[in-house]
């Protein structure tokens, strides 16, 4: 996963931003937002991002002047603002993109493809090997998942659904507890992609194996075999459907 942070002094650019990162790029892991170049230094320092989507006009502090209390830059900057006038500074600021708002996918698209190109070859070998067990073709019947308490290794058929809770996520099965895990639901779906599990909104992972019932609507429902009910995004409703035709 890339961990990113977004600061911009409104709110609604960070709802536009986040979900459109969600939606589109499971392999970005949003870690905080910040609302002045006075928080987001702080948050820089938190969470030591890969990348910071970074808007340059705020109050109190501009993006290039927060750039300025830092020794070093060891992430990258996309800006993002309303106006096209910061372009030659964004670049002496090596800036990897610069955005104009609204942002839209086919702007963040570019962006997020030169994030990855410079961030990939540093992934840690954990998370290399994960992505390679995600893309083998070889059936994942046990995995390890990280918890407070340690490792706990679970049979993959036996994951009923999985549900984002902040940076950690909630995994449900069908004889046995919940349990809270320390990975976001991106990297669980990076994890098990293409193992018959199918994110159907930005905040639920199933298992296709599990459905009992799906009720049509917007996006829709589906009724697991643990009784549980989860939310279909209507975003993603034919992907679901799709896959749900393939099981």
């Amino acid at each position: 996963m890339i961990n990113c942070v977004i600061i911009d002094d409104q709110p609604m650019w960070h709802e536009a931003l986040k979900d459109l990162l969600e939606e589109h790029f499971t392999d970005i892991a949003i870690k905080g937002h910040a609302y002045s170049g006075k928080e987001g230094i702080k948050l820089i320092k938190k969470y030591s991002p890969q990348v910071v989507m970074l808007d340059v006009e705020m109050p109190g502090m501009t993006g290039f002047e927060m750039l300025t209390h830092f020794d070093s830059i060891n992430f990258e900057i996309i800006f993002i603002t309303a106006k096209d006038k910061y372009t030659l500074q964004a670049i002496k600021s090596s800036a990897l993109d610069y955005i104009l708002k609204p942002v839209t996918l086919k702007e963040l698209k570019p962006a997020i493809e030169k994030v990855r190109k410079k961030i990939q070859p540093h992934l840690g070998q954990i998370e290399v090997l994960l992505k390679n067990i995600a893309a083998s073709k070889e059936p994942l019947k046990r995995i390890a998942l990280p918890t407070l308490e340690g490792l706990i290794f679970v049979q993959v058929e036996d994951i009923v659904h999985c549900e984002a809770d902040d940076n950690n996520t909630m995994f449900y099965f069908l004889n046995s507890k919940n349990m809270m895990v320390t990975k976001t639901l991106g990297d669980v779906a990076d994890l098990l992609k293409g193992k018959d599990f199918c994110r159907v909104h930005n905040s639920h992972f199933i298992n296709l194996n599990h459905i009992k019932k799906y009720v049509r609507g917007n996006g829709g429902y589906v009724v697991m075999n643990n009784g549980n009910v989860v939310s279909v995004s209507r975003a993603r409703k034919e992907e679901f459907l799709k896959m749900v035709s393939r099981v």
